[in-house]
């Protein structure tokens, strides 16, 4: 039925072309949202879309003159803190931590998780510094009780390398991340439970 008889009105004909172009549009979009990688454990961004959001959020910072923060955070020896658990039981755990990254974070943050104990965060209009203090926040709201899963989360510790634009992702947004990283193997060897700003 998606045929228009003659003699036809002109206005009838618009309408019709409009709603298959609606019906098009919506198919098209909710194909999208189906095929956008998400993280099973979060919900949030997975590492494929971390890359588009990075240049847009690079792109904006740039047109505003704002500033920029990207945390690389990484749970410090998860393997031994989740030694025993199980794949089920650790699942939970890191649940629980991408739990609190969030719960510490801003509205406007992103969190990305990129491998099986690290995570991304975007930080929009933020600082090097405020980042920094962010990353004290994430110490103590990470790493407190209560356990899950026989895992006693005080003993638990994180990891965080800081970058920030304009200093790094002026040329090409993937160096703030990259730079971010380096900061985190640098904190890495400065002993657990370091910040390391790039």
């Amino acid at each position: 039925d998606d045929y228009v008889t003659k003699p036809f009105r002109v206005a009838d004909l618009q309408r019709r072309i409009d709603l298959v172009l609606d019906k098009r549009r919506y198919r098209r979009e909710l194909r999208s949202a189906q095929l956008r990688p998400q993280d099973p454990l979060m919900g949030a961004g997975a590492f494929p879309e971390l890359k588009a959001d990075l240049e847009r959020s690079v792109a904006e910072a740039r047109e505003a003159g704002r500033p920029l923060a990207a945390l690389f955070i990484s749970v410090d020896d998860f393997a031994v803190a989740g030694a025993g658990l199980g794949p089920r039981a650790s699942g939970e755990l890191l649940r629980e931590v991408a739990a609190r990254i969030e719960r510490t974070l801003r509205e406007p943050d992103r969190v990305f998780r990129i491998d099986l104990e690290t995570f991304v965060v975007l930080m929009p209009d933020t600082t090097c510094e405020a980042a920094h203090h962010v990353a004290e926040r994430l110490f103590k709201t990470v790493c407190q009780a209560p356990a899950v899963q026989s895992v006693d989360l005080n003993a638990l510790t994180i990891s965080v390398g800081i970058a920030g634009f304009p200093r790094y992702g002026a040329d090409r947004s993937f160096d703030l991340i990259h730079a971010a990283s380096l900061a985190l193997a640098n904190a890495k060897r400065g002993g657990a439970g370091s910040i390391c700003i790039a």
